[in-house]
């Protein structure tokens, strides 16, 4: 009988470890497969043919879809339980990677990457989900979501290392053959896990609010890609803008109603709201200096793409270091203390690129990019752990997926703020559009950091002044 029990406690320790070792492997593929890809868009022009606008689709396809289904797919995972979805969301992924790299055409090719997107919208809410049933207790919870941190950040810091060396020795089709094992060993495992993890089964009133916000989150992305290629007079630009403005009023109109109703309001909204705030700052400075330094590295300086990508490391250490000490550092600390420290080490990093450290030969453009790996970090990490704390177990996918959409919205921002900036041109004003972009998103983590910084001395008078009432 001892021996009995003794079997069913060690079975029950393992199972966290293996479904903690999936849960990695799912982020580091979906986060791979955002920054891979990019190295990549020249072979694949060649292979099939396409044009420089095809070219951005097979980027953008996969972000919109993203986008777009992010917020519902949220809501989704609460319904369903977060395992069982994330094991559909790598069966989906799987699939759709072997339809990328067989493909024959663009057409087809664009098509398998709104797949990957799909379930990518998913696999992303549902791993968050997953880890915060796992572990209800928050110092457990601050660890393990900064360990799935530190290995997404790293996978996204490492595409165009592992892309640019697959291109090199294979060709761009094992870019997305790469997912296809990954994934046939995870839903391996998780079909042989168990557990039931179904949470909340969300109100009509969510839902709804969750397709809008999916809705006018893939508009906004559409105009920032289609933007700078439409004139602001043509009919599909203004009827976007029509459709944008229609869905912030709707949404509006139901956020005021709900409040005059008392529903669902929270004391902690400044703090959901700045967390927010904060990863979509977060994400569209590191995907601005992403974009921005590995064109100018490649057209204005000459190098070849695996040096651009081993350029790179700088960034991947501080991500991956910073990524696991912030997790551990947000049970100790207010974590949206962190998240104001990370966004000021962003700023720096990007002031730095911009101002001193455009030039790969610069001896500070390492050290920028390290502090830029560890500002990231410093703001995706404890935020997250502060948005699961703030929206409660019940409700982690449905704001994991809201926290997503506006990370990739902020991704999108960040790259249409640098590819605007930077123009078509290979000469100087190039370079110095790339230096405006990095200024302009250094701003932003600015800004971002005075509202965190705003809402935590708010809230500290406040406490402060309910300690002193009688």
């Amino acid at each position: 009988m001892i021996n009995e029990v003794s079997s069913n406690d060690a079975r029950r320790t393992r199972r966290p470890a293996v479904l903690i070792l999936l849960l990695c492997a799912a982020g580091f593929m979906l986060f791979l497969d955002t920054t891979i890809v990019g190295v990549s868009l020249a072979a694949i022009g060649r292979d099939l043919n396409t044009s420089v606008s095809e070219l951005q689709w097979v980027v953008n396809s996969y972000l919109l879809a993203l986008v777009f289904l992010l917020m519902s797919a949220g809501v989704f995972v609460d319904w369903l339980g977060a395992r069982l979805a994330v094991l559909l969301g790598i069966i989906l992924f799987s699939i759709s990677s072997m339809l990328c790299a067989i493909s024959v055409s663009v057409e087809w090719l664009i098509f398998a990457r709104c797949i990957q997107g799909l379930a990518a919208s998913i696999i992303t809410p549902g791993c968050i989900g997953a880890l915060v049933g796992i572990y209800p207790r928050k110092r457990e919870q601050a660890v393990m979501i900064g360990v799935w941190s530190a290995v997404s950040g790293t996978a996204l810091a490492i595409g165009p290392i592992v892309g640019a060396a697959l291109v090199v020795a294979i060709d761009w089709r094992a870019v997305f053959w790469l997912n296809v094992p990954l994934g046939i060993w995870a839903i391996a495992h998780l079909f042989a896990s168990s557990g039931e993890d179904r949470t909340k089964i969300p109100s009509p009133a969510q839902s709804t609010d969750s397709v809008l916000l999916g809705a006018g989150a893939g508009l906004m992305v559409v105009l920032l890609v289609q933007g700078t290629q439409w004139s602001l007079l043509e009919p599909r630009f203004l009827a976007l803008m029509a459709a944008c403005a229609a869905i912030v009023i709707a949404l509006l109109i139901r956020f005021f109603k709900r409040r005059k109703s008392e529903e669902d309001v929270k004391p902690d909204h400044a703090r959901l709201v700045a967390a927010l705030l904060a990863g979509t700052c977060a994400m569209a400075a590191l995907y601005s200096v992403i974009f921005a330094v590995s064109l100018l590295d490649q057209t204005i300086f000459g190098r070849d793409v695996l040096a651009v990508g081993l350029g790179f490391l700088p960034l991947t250490c501080g991500l991956f270091i910073a990524s696991l000490v912030a997790g551990w550092l947000a049970d100790r600390v207010e974590p949206l203390k962190i998240v104001a420290v990370g966004l000021v080490m962003l700023a720096i990093g990007l002031s730095l690129i911009a101002l001193v450290a455009s030039s790969p030969d610069s001896t500070l453009r390492g050290l920028a990019l390290a502090v830029i790996g560890v500002g990231a970090s410093g703001a995706l990490t404890p935020g997250t752990i502060a948005l699961v704390r703030l929206s409660g177990s019940g409700r982690a996918g449905s704001v994991s997926g809201l926290s997503n959409t506006l990370r990739n919205v902020g991704a999108a921002v960040g790259t249409a703020i640098s590819g605007a900036m930077l123009g078509g041109r290979l000469d100087a004003p190039q370079l110095q559009g790339g230096r405006a972009a990095l200024a302009v998103c250094a701003t932003l983590s600015v800004f971002s950091a005075a509202v965190v910084i705003g809402v935590l001395v708010s809230n500290h008078r406040a406490s402060h002044s309910l300690s002193k009432a009688p």
